[in-house]
């Protein structure tokens, strides 16, 4: 599962964090780093801020918001390595560090800090099933700690590897303790979202209309299968993702069993039109944009919520895969469409 829904969020929230109050302190050093610009923000919601703290001669003093209650801020340094401090208002934080090693550091001012220093110490010889399943045991003895929510997304709401059922029985312990936290509310809005296309389920009762005004009715499909392909002429690596789904289609649709609909979710009609206006003369998938990005009524029906990603569905509009690579659409279809023996 990803962030970036509950990110944006966060930033949304940016205009309504008002309110005086003393805020927090972190003090820190470097080992083997002078100077560094690193960015900050919190975790669970109460501000949105994403700042900077600014190394300089490998020390730094930073000077934060948070609520009463202990919270989680994140630390993101340039090479993308996300270490977390834990602060409340008017608390004095020590943090020790070396460049060359920042998986492992020293925060000092809290229990929550000391508690994250112990679990960072006892993981740290740890291979990741066993470094979750340390994060399951403390999360399962410690749900009202503000530490249990990090070790959460940390090590399941961020690994796709992740078992859905730990997931679920997790999320529910912490919303018991924390049922208004922004980041638990959020996982929870995606675990529902994600079963409206889990397997098994049937494609809402839609009629969709193509590029070339082929009429589409979700629940009786013209071929066995048909696979539903989200994507955007914004996304990342766009035409390489689309030139894979093509080929998919060009080394299949022989057997006359598979269809490919390509659902974006673009708003621009210049944008949309003149990528697809390139596409004609290469294998003809169909192509389906009412413009109304997210809103488009089978990604909002199905709760599909990032791009790439696809359904696979029958003829009667029964999801039998969904997944987000290429390399996952073709296993899917490869699976589907393999003679039986």
């Amino acid at each position: 599962m990803r962030r970036i829904f509950y990110l944006l969020t966060l930033l949304l929230l940016l205009a309504s964090c008002g309110g005086k109050n003393k805020g927090f302190t972190l003090e820190g050093r470097f080992r083997n780093m002078d100077a560094a610009e690193l960015l900050i923000y919190n975790l669970n919601g109460m501000y949105a801020d994403v700042d900077t703290i600014v190394v300089r001669n490998g020390e730094f003093l930073y000077s934060g918001r948070a609520g009463n209650d202990v919270a989680a801020f994140i630390i993101v340094f340039p090479n993308a390595v996300e270490q977390v401090v834990f602060a409340a208002n008017g608390q004095k934080l020590e943090y020790e560090a070396t460049g060359n090693d920042l998986k492992n550091y020293v925060v000092k001012g809290n229990e929550e800090n000391e508690q994250m220093n112990k679990f960072r110490k006892d993981t740290s010889k740890a291979n990741a099933l066993q470094t979750r399943e340390a994060a399951k045991q403390f999360i399962q003895r410690n749900s009202n700690s503000v530490v249990s929510i990090y070790l959460f997304d940390r090590y399941f709401v961020q690994d796709e590897s992740a078992p859905r059922e730990s997931i679920v029985s997790l999320l529910q312990l912490l919303l018991k303790n924390h049922p208004k936290n922004l980041l638990l509310l959020d996982v929870q809005m995606q675990l529902k979202a994600a079963d409206k296309h889990a397997k098994g389920q049937r494609l809402p009762n839609l009629t969709l209309t193509t590029q070339t005004d082929h009429t589409l009715h979700l629940q009786k499909l013209r071929r066995p299968y048909t696979a539903f392909v989200f994507w955007a002429t914004w996304m990342d690596h766009m035409w390489e993702y689309m030139d894979g789904v093509r080929r998919i289609y060009s080394d299949n649709r022989e057997q006359g069993k598979l269809d490919v609909v390509a659902v974006s979710v673009d708003t621009d009609h210049g944008r949309y039109d003149d990528t697809i206006e390139l596409d004609r003369d290469s294998v003809s998938i169909q192509h389906v944009c009412d413009f109304k990005g997210w809103d488009t009524p089978l990604a909002k029906r199905t709760g599909m919520k990032q791009i790439p990603s696809f359904l696979i569905a029958d003829r009667t509009g029964t999801i039998l895969a969904t997944g987000t690579t290429k390399d996952e659409l073709r296993h899917a279809v490869d699976s589907l469409l393999k003679p039986t023996k």
